[in-house]
């Protein structure tokens, strides 16, 4: 019957858009979590950088105090 096969033939089409949508909102997804995950990288550098920039101030104050340059906090 030709109405049967008609939305039979609607049907798959409905699907397949369906299927697209579903490809298409897993993409975005995949991609935001990615932008994310860099975002964090740069944070994480960011905060190694300023780690690496206390030890150095901590160390400096250390041998300044050691040699009598500045005086010890309270």
């Amino acid at each position: 019957n030709w109405q049967a096969m008609q939305a039979a033939d609607e049907q798959i089409k409905a699907e397949e858009e369906d299927v697209q949508t579903a490809l298409l909102l897993l993409t975005t997804s995949v991609a935001d979590t990615y932008l994310q995950l860099r975002a964090f990288d740069a944070e994480i550098a960011v905060f190694e950088r300023l780690i690496v920039s206390n030890i150095k101030n901590r160390d400096l104050t250390a041998e300044q105090f050691q040699a009598g340059l500045v005086n010890s906090l309270p």
